[in-house]
């Protein structure tokens, strides 16, 4: 068991399968340049792993993590390696479809009820039975009148390659409901909106969305912070991300 990431300099055998939880990776290549392990094999589940940090986690252990989406309740489900995309591939046991709510349904030999087990994960069934994820039900908001996933205003961003986290979150006045993005820049968006007003590189990302979103939905208030708040699995504390909307810039 490697309780901190500096454990791994010592490791001295030939082959090593590493199980780990996208946090601990995470925290791993923040402090590790480069480690010498021979021929590893990375499987990681239990949260999001961002594809910048499955980028990175190759340069440092020279494999890009196999991810295994599941749950308690389902056991896994499917995997991938984001760097051949973002669509999940059904383990052979698993049967999967989308119930009227949009929401996957699963069955497999781990599930007793034989209907499967409805998730709360909106999802895209491919004709080839891959899938994609679009984020929770609980994502979706209505801005005047326009359904929104908020995971996939998240997407859309990763995809500029200048972000390394991203959190949208819906927020509310007296008269309306709004989206508000939290940002994490990576360092080719740090090197590029150097020196430059923070208005200009709201407009930069609100012009991108442009391209996918009707203007109504896309966020109205933009932060652009090193981090952003997450508990020690990585999950992100969204209310400590509103509050950081509710002080002036």
């Amino acid at each position: 068991r490697i309780e901190f990431p500096t454990e791994f300099e010592k490791l001295d055998d030939e082959k090593y399968t590493i199980i780990a939880v996208p946090a601990f990776l995470k925290r791993t290549i923040e402090t590790e340049d480069k480690l010498d392990l021979i021929d590893p094999f990375i499987i990681t589940s239990g949260g999001v792993l961002l594809p910048e940090v499955a980028k990175k986690t190759n340069e440092v252990f020279g494999f890009w993590p196999v991810e295994v989406y599941g749950s308690t309740e389902t056991s896994g489900i499917a995997h991938r390696q984001s760097k051949n995309g973002l669509e999940w591939t059904p383990f052979a046991n698993a049967l999967n479809s989308k119930n009227e709510d949009g929401c996957l349904n699963i069955k497999s030999p781990y599930i007793k009820d034989p209907n499967g087990f409805q998730t709360a994960d909106l999802v895209d069934i491919l004709e080839d039975g891959r899938f994609i994820l679009k984020g929770r039900a609980d994502s979706i908001v209505k801005i005047e009148e326009k359904r929104i996933s908020m995971t996939e205003v998240e997407n859309r961003l990763f995809e500029t390659s200048l972000v390394k986290d991203v959190k949208v979150v819906a927020l509310s006045t007296d008269v309306r409901q709004y989206l508000a993005a939290a940002v994490v820049l990576n360092e080719d968006g740090k090197k590029k909106f150097a020196h430059t007003e923070k208005f200009l590189i709201n407009r930069y990302f609100h012009d991108f969305l442009m391209k996918y979103f009707e203007n109504v939905v896309i966020p109205k208030k933009w932060r652009f912070v090193d981090s952003l708040p997450v508990d020690v699995q990585g999950k992100k504390h969204k209310d400590e991300i509103i509050a950081m909307f509710s002080s002036k810039e």
